[in-house]
């Protein structure tokens, strides 16, 4: 498989979180459209292979991508992942990318399909301490652009999300644009880093993650992570919604798959702390 492979497949897979601050009445509504949006969870950790960007040049990868044992071109990706909190619900994800033109390992365009449902809980009213539980699904149809280079790569997706939320006593459906931007990079030979920034406009959620760090023996990439996330407005105008601290371990080969774990402690404005898991896994054809 590709060493290239995940760097140009993996789309920002952007999850539920639980719904926090200080809810005035007035501030209901707002509560329901964002915690309907399965995007607002946590991802699990990111897979890749054992090293998505070679050191070869870009024009070389151009004129030659990198093929399966078989000598298939690979084309299609698939992500799929657990995320699990103790206190603020789960998410499961299932997406697939398409690759257009000189398959995953090339620079070009990108088409992503992604499925998600889960669970999730919020503070519906502080002063009774009211927490609300409800059910979520979304789905996404996104385009998007990837552009390799020997040590880093970078992805851009844009396109239509809808979603459904169940509560107790109501059911609200929603759709809008996301947008996701991933970048990976290779600065030294043996250390990784990666981040993603996204933004959904139907709830005005903008979510970063990064995560780094050093590969072992077997090709795997462990080491820290850190995501916040801010809800209901743009960063720079509104609160730190939740955050994460956690370690990844990455890339772990599974036969022709790659699977990654990552556990680590989670604060929400008004739930308060708790831990996190995630489980994922990917793989190319």
């Amino acid at each position: 498989m590709s060493k290239l492979t995940w760097a140009c497949s993996w789309g920002v897979l952007m999850h539920m979180a639980a719904h926090a601050g200080r809810v005035e009445p007035t501030d209901r509504l707002q509560l329901r459209l964002d915690a309907r949006l399965p995007a607002l969870r946590a991802p699990a950790s990111p897979q890749w292979p054992a090293d998505p960007v070679q050191s070869k040049p870009v024009a070389q990868a151009h004129q030659d991508p990198t093929r399966s044992e078989q000598g298939h071109i690979q084309r299609l990706a698939l992500d799929a992942s657990l995320d699990q909190t103790n206190r603020m619900g789960y998410s499961r994800d299932l997406a697939l990318t398409l690759a257009l033109g000189d398959g995953l390992d090339a620079d070009g365009w990108r088409l992503r399909a992604a499925y998600n449902q889960g669970a999730y809980r919020y503070v519906a009213d502080p002063d009774r301490l009211s927490i609300v539980r409800g059910q979520s699904q979304q789905q996404e149809w996104l385009l998007g652009r990837a552009w390799l280079g020997s040590r880093a790569a970078v992805t851009v997706f844009t396109g239509y999300a809808w979603s459904q939320a169940r509560e107790p006593g109501s059911v609200v459906r929603d759709s809008g644009s996301k947008s996701s931007l991933t970048m990976f990079a290779r600065p030294v030979d043996g250390w990784r880093a990666f981040s993603s920034l996204s933004y959904t406009h139907m709830s005005r959620y903008t979510q970063w993650y990064t995560k780094v760090g050093t590969t072992n023996s077997v090709g795997a990439f462990w080491g820290p992570e850190v995501k916040a996330e801010w809800r209901g407005g743009d960063p720079w105008r509104r609160p730190l919604a939740s955050w994460r601290l956690g370690a990844h371990v990455s890339s772990l080969p599974l036969g022709g798959a790659w699977l990654s774990l990552s556990v680590g402690r989670v604060h929400d404005q008004a739930l308060g702390f708790g831990a996190y898991a995630g489980l994922g896994l990917y793989g190319a054809f």
